[in-house]
């Protein structure tokens, strides 16, 4: 006779099974920003202040993450010292200014004016044909078209994501509009490998992108 507990258990484990890998990285944003931001509603007095360092913490966290490809096709496209210079000014540089600045609406929209850069950047991929972008996120991804399929689907994914953005500035409050920024990595991570599994799937069925 089969225990039930034991039977349970592995239900539970088929079950879980079924969702994909995410890594700890990818989570990491929104799992610090969910703990933190009740913690700074209490400790500050302003909700904008409390905003603000919530802010400051999830978007250097996120960069940080994020810095290693970054720097990687910027170096490819503008060199050594533009690249070192860039990163200063939009990393440290920009986030300092932000702080300074004190103003949560320029927060929410550096937000968006990531989406339109990381597009900007595929659709380089797009034009001059190397896909560095592709290449760096998705280095198991070895069929060109593939990769130009998937740098397509990019674009039109980041740009939704800009507008997802503003509707939530003019519609969500400062609380709301932070699970959106931290968690937004997770939805970059499960509409990416959806994209990589219907791809894998056409080319297992002999329906090619190319």
């Amino acid at each position: 006779m089969i225990d039930p507990v034991a039977q349970t258990v592995n239900r539970l484990v088929q079950s879980l099974n079924r969702f994909p890998v995410v890594a700890p990285e990818i989570l990491m944003p929104g799992l610090v920003l969910t703990v933190l931001w009740p913690i700074l509603r209490v400790a500050l007095d302003s909700e904008v202040e409390a905003f603000l360092v919530a802010f400051l913490v999830t978007v250097a966290l996120r960069l940080a993450i994020k810095a290693e490809m970054l720097i990687l096709t910027a170096h490819s496209r503008l060199g050594r010292r533009v690249t070192i210079l860039a990163t200063l000014i939009f990393g440290p540089g920009l986030l300092a200014f932000l702080m300074l600045n004190g103003d949560p609406s320029w927060c929410q929209r550096f937000l968006s004016a990531y989406f339109l850069v990381m597009a900007a950047l595929f659709v380089l991929d797009l034009i001059d044909g190397r896909a560095l972008m592709a290449r760096q996120s998705w280095p198991d991804l070895d069929r060109p078209c593939a990769r130009r399929v998937l740098s397509q689907l990019m674009v039109i994914y980041h740009l939704g994501m800009l507008l997802t953005n503003e509707v939530l500035i003019g519609s969500a409050s400062y609380g709301n509009w932070l699970v959106f920024l931290g968690y937004a990595p997770l939805i970059s991570h499960l509409v990416v490998q959806s994209m990589l599994a219907v791809l894998q799937d056409m080319a297992a069925r002999g329906r090619g992108v190319c």
